[in-house]
């Protein structure tokens, strides 16, 4: 795991997804790790990919709220609207019956809404 955080920082993308491919292959219910490994593949501009690490990630953690902001941002760059709004109004939705995640729900939105 922290050799494919190292290669993150390194901008080595392919490295990244080689490493958190290593830890899902030993670990398939590692959300952190496939959760990195979208971010890696966001990077690469690998988007189809990147969903698919993101929603294994969520899958594995649901109430992951940055992942579900990266998919909405992915969802709206692969031309999918509906898809990206049905992301953001989950994250409205959860921000109202959890005031206290607001900080990280607005940081996930905030992905979510940038271009």
């Amino acid at each position: 795991f922290n050799q494919g955080v190292d290669y993150l920082t390194a901008r080595n993308w392919s490295g990244a997804v080689a490493a958190f491919n290593d830890v899902l292959a030993a670990k398939p219910d590692d959300y952190e790790a496939a959760f990195m490994k979208g971010q890696a593949l966001t990077a690469a501009g690998e988007l189809p990919g990147a969903k698919a690490a993101l929603e294994q990630a969520l899958k594995l953690q649901p109430g992951l709220v940055e992942a579900k902001g990266r998919l909405g941002w992915i969802e709206k760059k692969l031309g999918n609207a509906a898809a990206a709004a049905r992301y953001r109004a989950d994250l409205v939705a959860l921000k109202e019956k959890s005031p206290s995640a607001a900080v990280t729900i607005d940081a996930a939105i905030k992905i979510l809404d940038a271009e």
